[in-house]
This record gives C-alpha cells, sequence and structure tokens, in this order.
C-alpha cells in the first residue's frame, strides 16, 4: 500500500513508478514468450495467431492497469503540486501503454494493422484515464487513499470481469429488446471486449474458452460501433470513455468545492 507520509517529496513515487513499469516488463514478456510456444504447439499461424496473441497481452495489460493505476493515483494524491501529480501517474502509465504496443507489434505486426494495435493502446489509455477519474472521486467524496485505491480497483475488475457473471441478468430479460440493451451495456462496460472486439476485430466473445462460459455468444449480437469502420468506431468508442473520465473528474471538483463549502 502507499506510504502514508503527508507531504512526500515528488521523488518518493518514482521507486514504485519504476518498480511497475519494470514488473509489466516481466509480465508482457512472460506472457508473448508462453502464448508463442502454446502457438507452436497448436500449430497456429497467420492472423489467428497473432490476433490470440494480441488478445493475451490485452488481457495481462487490462488486468494490470486496474489494479496499477488506482495505487499510482492514491500515491499522486499525497503530492500537493499538480504538476507532480500528473507525472506520477501520466509517466509510468505511458511507459505500460509503449511496452504492450512493442511487444504486441513485435508479435502480430506482419498480420495485424499497426493502426489497430495503435488504437488498442490509446483506447486503454482512455480506460487509464477513467480509473484515475474513479479513484479521484473516491478520495474526494473521503475515502482514504487506500480505500479509494481499492474501491477503484474493485469496479475496474467488476467491468473486466462484467461478462461472465451478467449471465443470469441476460437470461432474465424478458424481452428481446431488454435483453440486447443487457449485452450492449456489459459490452460498452468491459474495456478487454470493447478493445479485442471493436477495435481489434478479434471476437473475443467467441473465443473457444469465452465461449463456454458467457451466453452472449449464443445470441446474436454485435460489438459497439463496429459498423462505424476501423478509425471512427475506435475513436467514438475511446472518446467515449475519455468523456466518462472527465464527467468523474468534474464530480470529483464538484465533491471537494461542497465539502468545503459545507465546512465554512
Amino acid at each position: 500500500m502507499p506510504n502514508t507520509d503527508r507531504n512526500p517529496p515528488p521523488r518518493a513515487c518514482w521507486p514504485h513508478a519504476c518498480g511497475i513499469v519494470a514488473l509489466y516488463l516481466v509480465l508482457a514478456t512472460i506472457a508473448a514468450t508462453l502464448f508463442a510456444a502454446q502457438a507452436r504447439r497448436l500449430g497456429l499461424g497467420g492472423r489467428e495467431a497473432a490476433a490470440r496473441l494480441v488478445l493475451c497481452l490485452l488481457t495481462v495489460e487490462a488486468i494490470f492497469l486496474a489494479v496499477s493505476v488506482p495505487f499510482l493515483v492514491a500515491l499522486a494524491l499525497r503530492l500537493t503540486a499538480w504538476r507532480s501529480r500528473t507525472l506520477a501517474v501520466g509517466i509510468p502509465v505511458a511507459l505500460v501503454l509503449a511496452i504492450s504496443f512493442v511487444v504486441c507489434w513485435l508479435g502480430a505486426h506482419q498480420d495485424l494493422e499497426t493502426t489497430r494495435l495503435a488504437w488498442c493502446q490509446a483506447f486503454l489509455l482512455s480506460f487509464a484515464a477513467l480509473l484515475v477519474g474513479l479513484t479521484a472521486l473516491c478520495a474526494c467524496a473521503g475515502f482514504g487513499s487506500t480505500s479509494a485505491q481499492l474501491a477503484a480497483t474493485l469496479v475496474a475488475l467488476a467491468m473486466l470481469g462484467n461478462v461472465f457473471y451478467a449471465n443470469p441478468l441476460i437470461e432474465a430479460a424478458p424481452t428481446p429488446a431488454i435483453r440486447v440493451a443487457t449485452i450492449q451495456t456489459v459490452l460498452w462496460t468491459n474495456p478487454w471486449l470493447l478493445a479485442g472486439g471493436t477495435i481489434l476485430e478479434a471476437d473475443p466473445v467467441r473465443a473457444k474458452r469465452l465461449y463456454s462460459w458467457s451466453v452472449i455468444s449464443y445470441y446474436s449480437f454485435s460489438y459497439p460501433v463496429s459498423d462505424l469502420g476501423s478509425v471512427r468506431g475506435p475513436a467514438v468508442a475511446t472518446s467515449a470513455y475519455f468523456a466518462a473520465a472527465l464527467v468523474l473528474a468534474v464530480l470529483a471538483r464538484l465533491v471537494v468545492w461542497a465539502r468545503r463549502r459545507r465546512r465554512s
């Protein structure tokens, strides 16, 4: 958990940030190496193997961001200068995204468009921004930094795992229209499915293992904004998450303003 010292110097965050970046580099390398070995064993190749590799790395990256971004924000909130806070969160997140892009590009650029790989990272940047806003909102609402970190991480993991626990809601939908709306809500609120389905067009819901765990694959559906093309679709999805992050940031400022006014 973050250091509880009051007003630590900005450099106090850098050992944690360096550790997070180094840890992700190790995890991404291990994941790519293991998948490459499995692909050779299964005889996979071409676009299918490349798409599965990127999906695997996006899974690792999304879960890593769900845990690390709230941690970084909790650390940064102990700093007093906005510039120091921004750098303490922005630099390690940017490095994680850069590492992921490079690893994905090295393993898949011959079979997948580089622009799609770049859009995946741009979208996950918007997911990270959403987590920053959520953690800040929790902290401004009166949570301690550790509690805000934990709350944001749990919400992020719930978003990533909604495809599994939403099965009863989907099956219990009284009308086809409500079922479609429920499925679209699940897809919109799951950044991994948006990145893999809308941007990468790898159809993660119908992947072999996920197919047996989620009932979504049994129904006719399309990924959000996938009909807008390879540029407009990712742009809309990314903008939507950035807009949600902005809303959370505004709410955090309003909470701070309301608490100050109540005290005065």
